[in-house]
């Protein structure tokens, strides 16, 4: 009865250890899960800025170009282009704003505006690209 109650405690044991090693797994799993879905959400919210920033660099040269002001920078003919910038980013020209409200992911904002094409109604064509970086 004894030899019994000794291999009872000896499974027991196996028993204990396979549900620790198994808890061990599926929490690492799971963490894994976890740290993937931060970075991809991180990497969806520099997508989603960059996405805006864009789209802000585009109202910026319509602003520009409908109330005339800096003739000198955002001329009413020719081809124009433009970069918005943080602080110590790569513009160069005193007819690229620098812009410190920007978010830490995005670098710069390339403008670009066409001339007046032959069309009826003639018109332009602004884009603007957001250039960012995501570091996870």
């Amino acid at each position: 009865m004894t030899k019994l109650r000794i291999r009872q405690k000896g499974v027991i044991i196996y028993l204990v250890l396979v549900s620790v090693l198994m808890t061990i797994v599926l929490a690492g799993i799971i963490l894994n899960i976890i740290t993937s879905n931060a970075r991809f959400s991180h990497h969806q919210v520099s997508r989603v800025q960059a996405y805006y920033a864009a789209m802000a660099g585009v109202n910026y040269a319509v602003e520009r170009l409908r109330s005339g002001s800096e003739a000198s920078c955002w001329p009413a003919t020719g081809i124009i282009s433009r970069k918005i910038c943080r602080t110590g980013g790569t513009c160069i020209s005193v007819c690229d704003p620098i812009d410190d409200n920007l978010p830490l992911s995005i670098s710069q904002i390339d403008i670009s505006v066409s001339d007046w094409d032959a069309s009826t109604p003639p018109k332009r064509t602004i884009s603007a690209k957001a250039t960012y970086t995501y570091t996870p």
